[in-house]
């Protein structure tokens, strides 16, 4: 059996931190430690995909005691990542491809300058 903690697989740019489509730059109603918490936890389409196949299709996930049991975090590559996948890629080949800091890299710079100047730096 294999237990696939997901991280954040919501787009980090829906409502919850932009909360409009137009206007001045939003606010972050999380905060910085929840857009980087959303940032480090995002896992992709593609990525998710990808590792519920690899744990569906898993020859062996038996660990060094012979328990057939295994917990992976399900979670794309991410810079500001904090779980690990060492797990999910030696033993199941998981090999994500996303990026939240590139897939979102506009936004980020949305939220992260100030609408009047241009200059980076404002938060929240």
């Amino acid at each position: 059996m294999v237990l696939i903690r997901i991280g954040a697989p919501r787009d980090v740019d829906a409502m919850h931190h932009i909360g409009r489509e137009s206007g001045p730059a939003p606010s972050l109603p999380g905060g910085v430690a929840g857009l980087k918490r959303d940032l480090g936890a995002y896992l992709g389409v593609a990525d998710g995909e990808q590792l519920f196949i690899r744990a569906i299709d898993a020859d062996d996930i038996r660990n060094e005691h012979g328990v057939p049991w295994l917990v992976v975090y399900g979670v794309s590559a991410n810079t500001r990542a904090f779980w690990s996948l060492a797990t999910a890629r030696r033993v199941l080949g998981y090999t994500p491809t996303e990026d939240s800091e590139l897939v979102f890299a506009d936004q980020v710079r949305q939220w992260v300058t100030d609408p009047v100047s241009g200059a980076p730096g404002r938060l929240g």
